[in-house]
């Protein structure tokens, strides 16, 4: 796992057009989902080129929300 782990942090092939961040978070907006500040810096680097990326936080901060909202941005991008 700690070498999978390494492996991924080396690549940066995984980041999301801004198009398709923009239309994931828009599209979360006309649900009524807007991210926070906090929020959309996570959001960024989430979908950012790193192969690796973490979010840490309290419980009710909104990462699940903020993460369905990247998994939009994701599929946009034709990742599955």
């Amino acid at each position: 796992l700690e070498r999978a782990g390494d492996e991924l942090a080396g690549r940066d092939a995984h980041g999301v057009a801004d198009r398709h961040r923009d239309t994931a978070t828009a599209k979360a907006e006309e649900r009524g989902l807007v991210l926070s500040g906090e929020q959309r810096d996570a959001f960024d680097h989430v979908t950012g080129s790193a192969g690796l990326a973490s979010v840490v936080g309290y419980a009710g901060s909104g990462k699940s929300a903020m993460l369905g909202v990247a998994r939009e941005a994701w599929e946009g991008q034709g990742y599955t």
